[in-house]
């Protein structure tokens, strides 16, 4: 076996700090990898690894982790402004893209919400009206209409929930 092939074999370890410090390189070169492996002379191959927290303590990967969410939420929140300020934009709102700008402001939106840990979908929330309080406010509508079933209805135009509370 020849020189260069123990170098090879041989296998360099490194401590829980370069680990740290060539992830905080991998950072400072916007997530290049690449660019970070020659900047530091380590293999790219083992600074992705270490990226996707491979042979990589849990709280040095966590440290990484919390870092790189921070540079992508920044990323986020700047393109969310850039659509925004396209889709309020003259000529991006006559042209024919609008729905291709609006989806993808949406789409961003709710990731921004997620990395918030806000929910991303709008529930329905629906507070249940008692017959009584419905009666309440059908009785209001009556002086108002020649029969029940023309207030019923207003009251269903106005109030939907509460109309449904009357079984009519």
């Amino acid at each position: 076996m020849n020189a260069k092939q123990t170098a090879k074999l041989a296998r360099r370890n490194y401590s829980d700090e370069e680990k740290a410090a060539a992830l905080e390189t991998v950072n400072l070169c916007g997530g290049n990898v690449s660019e970070a492996a020659r900047t530091l002379g380590i293999e790219r191959e083992t600074l992705r690894q270490w990226t996707v927290g491979h042979c990589v303590s849990e709280r040095v990967f966590a440290f990484f982790a919390a870092k790189k969410q921070g540079r992508m939420t920044a990323k986020l929140r700047a393109l969310a402004d850039r659509l925004a300020d396209a889709l309020a934009s003259e000529d991006k709102i006559e042209a024919a893209r609008y729905g291709e700008l609006n989806a993808a402001f949406g789409t961003v939106f709710d990731k921004l919400r997620l990395i918030d840990g806000a929910p991303t979908e709008i529930a329905e929330h629906r507070v249940l009206i008692s017959r009584a309080e419905a009666e309440s406010k059908l009785a209001r509508l009556l002086p108002y209409y020649a029969t029940r079933a023309e207030a019923v209805e207003v009251l269903r135009s106005v109030d939907g929930e509460a109309a449904d509370a009357l079984g009519e």
